[in-house]
């Protein structure tokens, strides 16, 4: 599992989302939510809709893949990289 904290831009977000080739799980508090949110529309504009003006401030996922890990992986480190400039 994969705690995120402010995910500012949704639209990158779910872009890289959905070039994922597993399926990737919202973690919620006490249960598991059972719909992939890569290509979930519907799921990603009811995110998209809850979203303040910080953005998305915590998003748990549960990730398979070697290469989804190392692509969310890429994504933080840049997202990161971003902040500190």
């Amino acid at each position: 599992m994969i705690t995120i904290y402010n995910i500012k831009n949704l639209e990158v977000f779910f872009r890289m989302i959905n070039s994922f080739e597993n399926p990737v799980i919202i973690q919620l508090k006490k249960s598991v939510c059972s719909e992939d949110l890569r290509n979930n529309i519907m799921l990603q504009e009811i995110l998209t809709s809850t979203v303040g003006e910080n953005g998305l401030e915590k998003l748990s996922l549960s990730i398979e893949g070697k290469e989804d890990v190392d692509k969310m992986v890429a994504f933080l480190l840049e997202k990161n990289q971003k902040k500190g400039a």
